[in-house]
């Protein structure tokens, strides 16, 4: 059962993958059904990507780069309660 499961889970992945968008798409070519936005990612450059295609009036989106590795390590530590000397402890142990 747990191989099947396994197996099941693993094609789930393989078939929802994300694929990076190729700039010369036609999606990226039509300004309909989705908006195209030119973002600034630190590392990248400038880019372009697709935006929202769901527009809701009381839960607006916002679209920006994605992080770079480690940005928000230390504000979620925080958020999980570790303090100044935890987050160094585990910088100094290599686990951060």
């Amino acid at each position: 059962m747990a191989e099947e499961e396994a197996a099941t889970i693993d094609a789930d992945v393989r078939q929802w993958q994300v694929r990076r968008i190729d700039i010369r798409s036609p999606v990226l070519k039509d300004a309909w059904p989705v908006a195209r936005l030119e973002l600034e990612h630190p590392v990248r450059g400038r880019y372009l990507t697709v935006g929202n295609p769901v527009k809701l009036s009381a839960s607006p989106t916002t679209i920006g780069p994605s992080p770079l590795l480690g940005q928000h390590r230390e504000e979620i530590l925080r958020e999980l309660g570790y303090g100044d000397d935890d987050i160094g402890a585990l910088a100094r142990d290599g686990a951060i």
